[in-house]
């Protein structure tokens, strides 16, 4: 059995001393730093003054749920101006407001300008100060932002103050989830067949129709698409040299195909199931 050395042991103490003694709940450190940071973290936390927790928070680049406020960019590639965010949650118009100032200080999307303000950081202060308030002020000038860049298509009603509320997120996933739904139903229609002597295949396609076993080339041509799909998802996911804001945006795109072929799939089979 391994045993625990002395940083962890204190990091475990701290964790429980704070889930015993703090009302404010645990301010959670993740995995991925060494044991003696994480031990040094969690009592800064657990014994500085609340609106000390911001400074800690961005001198350690973490937030409250222990993920990185910024990502950190990959020192073996060209460095990007700190204007321009990491992160796919930090607002549209927090971004704009930064690369604007680094502009103005004479930068750009490639040299940074003498004035520059991390987007990824701005929105994690605004977060931390403003609380719901601000989150409010935020959805309202990221939707009036998108509408003013030309982007009117891009808005929904969950993006829009107050209406949201009443109109909650579609999940993500709900193509997905119906696409393995329908594949189950498939293979079972095709493992009946499949067992079937001559005599019990004949009254089968009199029963289901010919279409419904037509439909495994489609089902063979998606599988085959979604395998390679997910390989190179796996390759992005597993790349370190890539910046993290491409590798971001590449898989989206293939987020994206992926949907598309769970759609059209969902939509074939409602066409020719029984």
């Amino acid at each position: 059995m391994d045993l625990k050395g002395p940083d962890q042991v204190g990091v475990d103490l701290l964790t429980s001393m704070d889930r015993h003694f703090n009302p404010q709940g645990i301010h959670a450190v993740s995995d991925d730093r060494d044991a003696a940071e994480a031990m040094m973290l969690k009592l800064g936390f657990l014994v500085f003054p609340d609106i000390a927790d911001f400074g800690l928070e961005q001198a350690a680049n973490i937030n409250y749920f222990g993920e990185n406020i910024t990502i950190p960019q990959n020192p073996f590639l060209v460095q990007k101006p700190q204007s321009q965010k990491t992160r796919r949650g930090t607002s549209d118009w927090i971004e704009s407001t930064t690369k604007t100032i680094a502009e103005i200080s004479g930068g750009d999307d490639y040299i940074p300008g003498s004035v520059e303000f991390n987007p990824d950081r701005v929105q994690h202060g605004l977060d931390f100060l403003l609380g719901g308030v601000g989150r409010f002020f935020n959805d309202t000038a990221d939707t009036a932002t998108k509408y003013l860049n030309d982007r009117p298509g891009d808005l929904k009603a969950d993006d829009m103050p107050i209406i949201r509320t009443f109109f909650p997120r579609v999940s993500d996933y709900k193509d997905r989830v119906t696409y393995y739904d329908s594949r189950n139903e498939y293979l079972q229609y095709r493992t009946q067949i499949r067992d079937a002597n001559p005599e019990e295949t004949k009254l089968l396609v009199e029963r289901n129709g010919k279409e419904l076993y037509q439909f495994d080339t489609f089902h063979t041509q998606a599988e085959k698409q979604l395998r390679k799909l997910s390989k190179q998802k796996k390759l992005l996911e597993d790349n370190g040299v890539i910046a993290p804001m491409v590798r971001y945006e590449k898989l989206d795109e293939i987020t994206a195909q992926q949907e598309l072929i769970f759609d059209r799939y969902n939509k074939k089979w409602n066409e020719v199931k029984p």
